[in-house]
């Protein structure tokens, strides 16, 4: 074997028994664009259902870090690897750190064979093709690497909420954002992805199956509405050509985009709703003008130059509310705790939520805003850099970068404040059994706490999958 691929074991996971069962898009992309460079050897694994024997693996070996919470985890797990090896590591998390900054975090105790597998000049040395010889993820076909999964595990993921690749990038520029922003959203070939479906489907089938769930990987989904429309052209055809079968599609979109559809292609959403379209989830992150316009979410309060004007929480109401009407469930992204929060602005987000939830049905699906993480602007601004520098040098404490984390001493320095979100996140989260569950950041202040009811943090957070 040339290469092996691991998804590392749910930081929350157990230590025995299945871990938390989601094939996410990144590692099978990563086999695909290889296969495609000509490198056939590789092997797929994942820690949640099966343990790797880390001692006795390929010469390469890579790892999907889906967050900041993975890297703790994943310095445990190469600590039990051969140092002859070489390590890549993949992730937007990798991609956001600073090259100075992945070497301090990965580089310790002499050990310089790991890298960075977002790298394609990197990469293309390290498994020996060229690096234009690597396609980009948006030009692959990853129905081979689907049919190289074994039942027995295929199985487990079809019978989970399952993550599929569609597009990339988002036109807006929230400053708290980790993700791929500020840049126009790019498709993948759609016929890839229809190849990739139908073969999903085929093998649920198999397995006497007649329902799949899917997370689209799209930052917002509507924003541009003519390859949606061609994307729901694809849906249609694996529908027409499996009668009796349902997919259920859980998608992210802006409150912008959504109301640009609904006045100008309204047929489209309907469409959409009869095409296994199950739910939206908003991101409205935050509950005044002063918070939006913090982070750069004008979108959510700007006046809008077509249908009636609304302004401030209206946009966000009539949005939650038209969605209920389609028979499209809501689901409300609370990303809170931003700059320019008072103690009156967390309690509108927790009002808010309820609200929402009591007249439309909307799942509320709280987080905690970590302002300073590799990605966001403020990680690289000059007067954060002792706070960038404790988790630099600690890389333990990047697991309370977690946005289902409760605010913590390092990330929220204002007590009041840390007091005021820690109760008002708390609530939300009980508003309903499906809304995020949080966990407990894994710090000096919270070690202290765990250890006084004779316990572990790692004990108070076993299990608390968000999905």
């Amino acid at each position: 074997m040339v290469l092996t691929l691991i998804q590392p074991r749910h930081n929350y996971a157990p230590t025995e028994g299945l871990g938390h069962i989601h094939l996410s898009a990144p590692l099978p992309s990563v086999k695909a664009r290889l296969q495609m460079a000509g490198i056939r050897d590789i092997e797929l694994l994942d820690a949640n259902i099966t343990t790797p024997d880390y001692e006795h693996l390929s010469w390469i070996v890579g790892f999907n870090l889906v967050g900041a919470p993975y890297i703790p985890e994943v310095l445990n797990i190469i600590e039990r690897i051969p140092r002859d090896v070489e390590i890549l590591l993949w992730g937007q998390i990798i991609g956001s750190l600073s090259d100075e900054e992945f070497m301090r975090i990965f580089h310790t105790k002499g050990r310089t064979n790991i890298h960075n597998g977002n790298n394609p000049e990197t990469l293309g040395r390290i498994v020996g093709v060229r690096p234009q010889d690597i396609p980009s993820t948006e030009c692959i076909d990853m129905t081979s690497v689907y049919a190289d999964i074994d039942d027995e595990h295929m199985r487990l993921y079809l019978e989970r909420e399952f993550s599929v690749y569609v597009s990339q990038g988002c036109k807006y520029n929230c400053n708290f954002c980790q993700a791929a922003k500020g840049r126009p959203e790019i498709y993948r070939e759609l016929s890839w992805f229809q190849n990739e479906l139908t073969h999903l489907v085929s093998r649920a089938k198999s397995f006497w199956l007649n329902t799949l769930s899917f997370y689209m990987s799209n930052l917002d989904i509507l924003q541009t509405p003519e390859e949606f429309r061609k994307f729901l052209d694809v849906i249609e055809h694996i529908r027409r050509n499996n009668p009796w079968f349902e997919i259920r599609f859980r998608w992210l979109c802006g409150i912008e985009s959504f109301m640009n559809c609904y006045f100008h292609h309204h047929e489209m959403l309907v469409r959409a709703k009869n095409l296994w379209l199950h739910s939206i989830g908003y991101g409205i992150d935050g509950a005044t003008p002063e918070v939006w316009k913090s982070i750069w979410k004008s979108q959510n309060f700007k006046k809008i130059s077509w249908g009636e004007q609304w302004s401030d929480q209206e946009k966000a109401i009539k949005t939650i509310e038209w969605t209920k009407e389609l028979g499209i469930r809501p689901e409300i992204l609370m990303v809170f705790w931003h700059p320019k929060e008072t103690q009156e602005s967390l309690k509108l987000a927790y009002t808010f939520c309820a609200e929402m939830q009591e007249k439309y049905g909307a799942l509320p699906r709280p987080h905690v805003s970590k302002t300073i993480i590799p990605g966001a602007k403020a990680w690289k601004e000059p007067e954060n850099h002792a706070i960038v520098e404790q988790f630099i040098s600690d890389p333990r404490l990047f697991q309370a970068l977690d946005y289902t984390a409760l605010p913590s001493e390092l990330t929220h320095p204002n007590n009041s404040l840390k007091k005021a979100t820690s109760t008002w996140y708390r609530k939300i989260c009980a508003l309903d059994p499906d809304a995020t569950k949080y966990v407990i950041p894994d710090t000096p202040h919270y070690r202290g706490i765990a250890n006084r009811k004779n316990t572990t943090v790692t004990k108070m957070n076993e299990g608390k999958f968000d999905r």
